[in-house]
């Protein structure tokens, strides 16, 4: 995937001198973002070492879109096409998946792996009314287990906002969960 991707980056790179920025742009998506983006909730917790390989191909894309020098700092480069890097596009698919999930808009057997944590008897400050979602129990070795999504949707979910949480438009949902990350990753205040 990495091969073909940064092929096709160097077939963009060669005729990027007779496209405009913004042509440039929606090529990158059409052929080079859409491909990191398949499946992508599939690499949630993977580690580290194997995130940056597609982060480079997603730095490439942006340096090929502004004709950036290779030395060039990417991060603001990235905030300015409000690209999420690679890490965040992953929170935020397996974060859509579970906003259809718990909304009725996915299969059903998406739906038997969460369920809602049940609201305390009592009343805290920190009582959320059953709106965040019950953790699998915890264990104590880090195993393969802890990428399945029952496992990363709770704790993705549980550290979203509550102004996100409460959403009910998927639109909604969509830009609030893109501009959580977007600060997150950014570190935007």
């Amino acid at each position: 995937m990495l091969k073909k991707n940064f092929f096709i980056a160097s077939l963009l790179g060669n005729s990027r001198k007779d496209l405009s920025r913004e042509s440039t742009e929606k090529l990158v998506h059409a052929f080079i973002s859409s491909r990191l983006d398949y499946c992508n909730s599939l690499l949630y917790g993977i580690p580290d070492y194997q995130t940056s390989k597609l982060q480079r191909v997603m730095n490439a894309s942006a340096r090929l879109t502004y004709r950036a020098p290779k030395f060039l700092h990417i991060t603001p480069l990235l905030a300015e096409l409000h690209w999420l890097p690679v890490r965040s596009r992953i929170h935020y698919k397996i974060l859509l998946i579970t906003f259809k999930v718990l909304h009725g808009l996915s299969p059903k057997y998406l739906s038997d792996l969460i369920s809602i944590q049940q609201p305390l008897p009592y009343n805290l400050r920190r009582n959320d009314n059953g709106r965040l979602l019950e953790r699998p129990s915890a264990k104590t070795k880090k195993t393969m287990g802890d990428r399945a999504f029952q496992v990363a949707a709770p704790f993705l979910w549980n550290k979203l906002p509550r102004s996100a949480r409460d959403t009910t438009n998927l639109e909604s949902f969509k830009t609030l969960i893109k501009t959580f990350l977007f600060k997150e990753s950014f570190q935007i205040s």
